[in-house]
């Protein structure tokens, strides 16, 4: 159905969970709506606000594309300190993974373009290199110490040290993100308040308990931490230009209040546990579009933003999100509400209704009412839900015999609640009624009366209407029956 405009953000569904294991809180998905005004939007739009929660596939591939599109690069200066080394194809020096395409790359690139602009050249004493040496390595042992697989190491040759950090934000209660958009020239937009009219606007909000990180890639010259700061460059996908430059400002600010001190470590937690309240995100964040591609107007070079529109990065937050409290889920220890005991989140079935029991009960549970025929009573064991166990998991619960009985039961008690479908005398082949309360089988060919299932009786009257009526009446509390 077409979107309707109206002044409140309507409900919608999320992305379906086809995972025997879903993800513990999926999130509440609001559907696009507009913000006044009346009328109905074109059917590109409604496709084009669709591809917000499904799209999830195209949405890698045109991300791909943008990252992969040239960009504009200052005239290249000698650089004062060497230029870092492409990272590796298999392991880094750390024996983390190293990394790979998108914005671990643009970061790379980017950082490599700003070795030397606007450095002064400082001139160190043997001892104040094999000093700022140690404490280099030092300061990275330290990193991967505390944030394990976080840092990935590009290079640890002295004086060329080279990492990057996956600063994943803390979001204890999970928080609200939302985007104004805009449906022009056959794609979603992101537009600003101040863009004009916006009567024809569209709201889309979602709850998250998870961002994707921020990543900070760093080099530290020969010269840090006596005398110089890491050179650095920061990647978010879901914060403008403008936003992430004022993110790299407070660690300008913290250099300076730090002075000769090691100050990685102290703008990882300040980027965790501070960086949404700096920007005014502490109940929800807004995405936009900001100051992506100005450098007139305050950006930082250091920079590096997702400039994809929002069809492609709003699903890669909700797929990031999904994947991180499924992750969450499986390595946490819950109790089944069926036997009460702890078992670990891979060892729970967990239902599209998000309740969760145990997989020996619940195999125990479905292979019971296999046995017994009362498959219409396979629905979810807590006592207040009564949502429906789906065919993939009980494939996955049930041994190949015992799933074929379930879908033959399952197909006889639909035909049995079916009031137009009667069984052939005979041969019991399932046959549909013809006007008149006659039925003709269509193995047999056999013709039947539906209400005395004798042979056809034409022109004969079979029962009386007060007979008719009591058989029907029989029927409908025996197909009832079925379902107590």
């Amino acid at each position: 159905m077409m979107p309707r405009k109206s002044s409140k953000t309507k409900g919608g569904l999320g992305p379906a969970a086809a995972d025997p294991y879903p993800n513990p809180a999926h999130p509440a998905h609001e559907y696009p709506c507009d913000a006044e005004g009346s009328g109905s939007e074109p059917d590109g739009a409604v496709d084009a606000l669709q591809r917000l929660d499904l799209d999830v596939s195209t949405s890698v591939s045109a991300s791909t594309a943008a990252k992969d599109a040239p960009a504009e690069t200052p005239p290249p200066p000698q650089p004062e300190f060497p230029a870092p080394r492409p990272p590796p194809m298999g392991a880094s020096p750390s024996g983390s993974a190293a990394v790979g395409g998108g914005p671990e790359e643009d970061g790379l690139r980017r950082l490599q373009e700003l070795v030397g602009i606007g450095r002064e050249k400082v001139e160190l004493t043997e001892e104040e290199v094999r000093a700022n040496d140690q404490r280099q390595e030092d300061e990275i042992c330290a990193l991967e110490a505390i944030f394990g697989d976080n840092v990935v190491m590009l290079n640890r040759k002295e004086g060329q040290r080279s990492f990057q950090v996956h600063v994943h934000i803390e979001i204890p209660d999970g928080i609200d993100v939302s985007a104004r958009l805009s449906f022009g020239a056959g794609t979603l937009n992101y537009k600003e308040a101040h863009d004009g009219d916006a009567s024809d606007d569209l709201f889309y909000k979602f709850r998250v308990e998870h961002l994707p990180p921020i990543l900070l890639t760093c080099l530290l010259p020969s010269s840090y931490p006596s005398h110089q700061p890491p050179l650095f460059t920061m990647s978010v996908e879901w914060l403008d230009k403008l936003m992430i430059s004022s993110l790299c400002h407070m660690l300008d600010m913290t250099w300076e209040e730090q002075h000769g001190v090691e100050v990685i470590y102290q703008w990882v937690q300040w980027l965790q546990s501070s960086s949404l309240s700096y920007l005014g995100f502490e109940n929800e964040i807004v995405l936009s579009k900001g100051g992506q591609t100005c450098t007139e107007d305050g950006g930082d070079k250091r920079a590096c933003p997702d400039n994809a529109p929002p069809d492609v990065t709003i699903p890669r937050i909700i797929r990031y999100n999904d994947d991180k409290c499924h992750e969450a889920f499986l390595h946490a220890i819950h109790c089944c509400m069926i036997c009460f005991s702890e078992f670990p989140g891979e060892d729970f079935i967990k239902l599209p209704c998000h309740h969760f029991f145990c997989r020996k009960c619940m195999q125990t549970y479905c292979k019971m009412h296999v046995k017994e025929g009362t498959v219409l009573k396979l629905l979810c064991p807590d006592a207040k839900c009564g949502a429906v166990v789906p065919p993939n998991i009980l494939k996955m619960l049930l041994g190949e015999d015992e799933f074929e009985r379930w879908e033959a039961l399952l197909l006889q008690r639909t035909l049995d609640a079916m009031v137009d479908v009667f069984y052939c005398p005979r041969c019991q082949t399932v046959c549909l009624e013809d006007a008149g309360d006659e039925a003709v089988c269509s193995s047999c060919l056999f013709s039947f009366c539906t209400l005395c299932r004798e042979p056809r009786h034409v022109g004969v009257e079979c029962i009386s209407p007060e007979e008719k009526l009591h058989i029907l009446e029989v029927g409908l509390y025996l197909t009832l029956l079925q379902y107590v």
